[in-house]
Formats: C-alpha cells, structure tokens, sequence
C-alpha cells in the first residue's frame, strides 16, 4: 500500500483516537495507507470489509473521531479494521505519485529514495496544479493558469486546454497532456 503521511499512527492526536479502537492491538502496528491504492488478495479484502465498514460508521457518529479524520475517515477505518485483524501491509512509497505545483516532484526524474524513476504505476491526481502567468506556483488558492480536477465536476476538461507557463513543472505538462488526450466518439 502507499504510505500516506496523514495516515502516521505516530502522530499523537490521530494516533491516540485510533488507540481507543484498538483495545488488543498497539497503535504502532497500525499500517498508514487507508485503502487506496493498495494491492491486496480477494480473500484479505473479503474479511477485513465488514469491519472496515463498521468502524467507518462508528468512528463517523464518535465527535472526536469525525472532527480529527474529517474526510480521511474511511480510510483511518480500513487501517484501523486491518490492523484489528493483523493484516499486515507493505508500504511502497513508490506505487503512486501526487506530483502538484506545490512540492516540485518530477516524473521523469529520481528524487532521492522516493520518487519513481520512469512513469509510477499510479498518478494519482489529487491536487491541482496551480500556478500564476509567470509561472510561480499558487498554494492554496486558484492560479492563474489551473488544471484542478474540481473545475469539472459532471464533465471532461475541454479537449483544449492553454499550456501552463513556460517555467512550470514537468507535472503541470504532463497532466495537461493527458487531460487532452485524443477522445472517442463515445465522450
């Protein structure tokens, strides 16, 4: 599974209230990696849902719970769930990759021990990439130039969208590049 840093049982707030879920179990041996993605046999997803789905339910209706988890609830309930029935979980940072305009990571290029070296298995698009004209990347706001998944909710990007600014990352080029991917006619 790939490690989120959000998912850290070592943190002693998220940690703690994931303590009290886990009376037979350390907090420790909790995997940090929610449910996705993640590799895992049928028969390992078969036993750990029903109680995935129950601690999710019950740690949303716990004040304490839902107020810390917020919108990672679900996936502190898979690793709680797993961790209660010992499923243990190898943790590859190297499965996916969430490059933004925010934390300059590449795609092509190794970036110490974490980065992929040539294409990850998953980009996962999660943040958008933001930047100013002048190709500055914008945190926590809208750039001027934006490539945002939540800007098309109910449907596709445009088949074209403008390019970002000639200095931004290899991520805002890429994405770019497969948002206007050739389409079928079925879209």
């Amino acid at each position: 599974g790939y490690f989120f840093p959000y998912m850290s049982p070592k943190d002693p707030k998220s940690g703690g209230i994931a303590q009290k879920w886990l009376p037979d179990t350390k907090v420790a041996d909790m995997p940090p990696v929610g449910p996705s993605p993640i590799l895992i046999h049928v028969d390992l997803l078969r036993a750990v849902t029903p109680l995935w789905y129950e601690l999710s339910w019950r740690l949303k209706r716990d004040p304490e719970a839902n107020a810390a988890y917020g919108w990672m609830l679900e996936m502190w309930g898979y690793s709680i769930a797993a961790a209660r029935l010992k499923i243990k979980h190898f943790v590859w940072q190297r499965i996916q990759i969430e490059p933004s305009a925010a934390w300059h990571q590449t795609l092509s290029e190794r970036d110490g021990d974490w980065a992929p070296a040539v294409d990850p298995f998953i980009y996962h698009y999660t943040f958008g990439v933001e930047y100013s004209v002048d190709g500055v990347p914008v945190v926590g706001a809208v750039g001027e130039w934006s490539l945002d998944k939540r800007h098309y909710f109910g449907a596709l990007p445009p088949k074209q969208l403008a390019p970002p600014p000639h200095c931004a990352l290899e991520c805002a080029w890429v994405l770019l590049a497969r948002s206007t991917r050739p389409r079928t006619s079925s879209e």
